[in-house]
């Protein structure tokens, strides 16, 4: 009996480890463990300010994966969206992360914006013109990222 019991255990944990990644909605699910978020010299917040943010972007790709940043890391560092500036990987458990957005103020306050509307249960396509309007009149530089379909929440 405690063969099977502990047999069940190593099977359910299995079964939940392996299925952490994705949610069906393409959100990083909640119970997955990320890593702690890059620490440089250069980072101009602090880890209560980035975390969060971090955090975000692992959990949502689906919505920072459609908004520009307005650094010049797209023609620097090959960034296609805001999300790069935060995770260099992105293909499934573990997240790995990207400095980049620890170090810019520009990627911190997109991805920042882009948190706090989604919050507020604005849809994607919305919070994309809404950063728009804010950063792009002024920005130098911008990410080639394509705009998002409209979509009903």
């Amino acid at each position: 009996m405690r063969v099977a019991i502990v047999l069940f255990a190593w099977v359910t944990t299995t079964a939940v480890v392996a299925v952490a990644g994705r949610s069906s909605a393409g959100h990083r699910d909640v119970t997955q463990q990320l890593p702690a978020i890059p620490r440089t010299p250069d980072a101009i917040y602090s880890e209560a300010v980035m975390a969060p943010l971090y955090e975000f972007a692992a959990r949502h790709p689906e919505t920072i994966r459609q908004m520009p940043c307005f650094c010049s890391c797209g023609s620097r560092l090959g960034h296609r969206s805001n999300l790069d500036c935060f995770i260099t990987s992105d293909s499934g458990a573990p997240v790995v992360w990207n400095p980049h957005a620890a170090e810019c103020q520009y990627c911190v306050a997109v991805a920042r914006d882009a948190k706090q509307l989604f919050e507020s249960g604005v849809a994607t396509a919305e919070i994309r013109r809404r950063i728009e309007a804010t950063y792009a009149a002024g920005a130098k530089y911008r990410t080639n990222t394509p705009h998002p379909e409209p979509e009903v929440r």
